[in-house]
């Protein structure tokens, strides 16, 4: 999708991620080459990406080795320079 021009729009979605679901979790309203960073809540980091447009998507495993337990997971974006940031979380329920 094509990139916003902020990040006041961000969304994430499914949420809450429900048991037997195994598609990708979408983040969307991404501004172009933001940095994504994903922790669970101890702040152990289970995935990162930059956004080549408005969309990055997350197969919910850690690195992609294996599938996250259910918990809570902060999702933190960053714009290339650092000037504008968002913090967002989202619900997995294995």
């Amino acid at each position: 999708t094509k990139a916003s021009d902020n990040l006041s729009n961000v969304f994430v979605y499914p949420n809450p991620v429900r048991p037997g679901f195994n598609g990708t979790v979408k983040i969307s309203g991404l501004i172009n080459n933001a940095t994504i960073k994903i922790t669970d809540i101890e702040g152990n980091l289970v995935h990162e990406d930059t956004s080549e447009g408005g969309t990055i998507e997350w197969n919910t495993t850690a690195f992609g080795k294996y599938k996250v337990a259910s918990g809570v997971y902060m999702i933190f974006i960053a714009s290339e320079d650092g000037s504008e940031t968002k913090v967002k979380k989202v619900m997995i329920i294995r």
